[in-house]
C-alpha cells in the first residue's frame, strides 16, 4: 500500500517467481539485430520465465482480493501455457506479457494497472572482453539473469 499526503492509499497485489513454460506457438522474430545479436529469428520455440506481476486497485470496496490474484495467475497461465491446438501465436515474451495484461485488465475492474516482468539469461561469451572485463564478470563462463520490465510491441 502506498500512501500519498491526504489522498486515498493505493493498494497493490503482486504474485512473484511464477515459473511458466510456453511449449509451443511462442516466436522471436522480428526484432532489430545489431552485432551483439546472438539470438536466431525462430517461429515456435519453446520457451520458460519467472514471471513477476504487480498491480493496483482502483476500488477498495467489495474486493475478494484472493479471487482478482487467482484471475490474475489464471491469465498468466492461459497466455504461457495455453493447449497447443488453441493457444495464439505471439512473436516474443514481451507480445505474450503484453496480452496477459491486456486479459487482466478486461477481466478484472477492479484492477487500474498491471506490470509485468520476466527474467532471461543473458550469454555474455559473445561480448567483448573489454565489456566483460568492464563488468568484472569472467568472460565465457558466464550467466547473468536481468529482469525486464519494459514492454515492446
Amino acid at each position: 500500500m502506498d500512501t500519498f499526503g491526504e489522498e486515498p492509499p493505493v493498494v497493490h497485489g503482486g504474485i512473484k517467481y511464477m515459473k511458466v513454460l510456453k511449449s509451443t506457438q511462442s516466436g522471436f522474430e522480428g526484432f532489430v539485430k545489431d552485432r551483439f545479436t546472438t539470438l536466431p529469428e525462430v517461429r515456435d520455440r519453446c520457451f520458460c520465465t519467472m514471471v513477476y506481476a504487480k498491480w493496483h486497485y482502483n476500488k477498495l470496496s467489495n474486493v475478494t482480493f484472493d479471487a482478482v490474484c487467482k484471475t490474475v495467475k489464471d491469465a498468466i497461465l492461459e497466455k504461457f501455457a495455453c493447449p497447443y491446438d488453441r493457444g495464439e501465436c505471439s512473436p516474443s515474451v514481451q507480445k505474450t506479457l503484453c496480452n496477459t495484461r491486456v486479459l487482466v485488465l478486461n477481466r478484472v475492474p477492479e484492477v487500474g494497472h498491471v506490470q509485468t516482468h520476466h527474467s532471461v539469461n543473458v550469454d555474455v561469451c559473445y561480448l567483448s572482453h573489454h565489456v566483460a572485463h568492464f563488468l568484472n564478470l569472467i568472460p565465457m563462463k558466464v550467466t547473468v539473469f536481468t529482469a525486464l520490465n519494459k514492454s515492446h510491441y
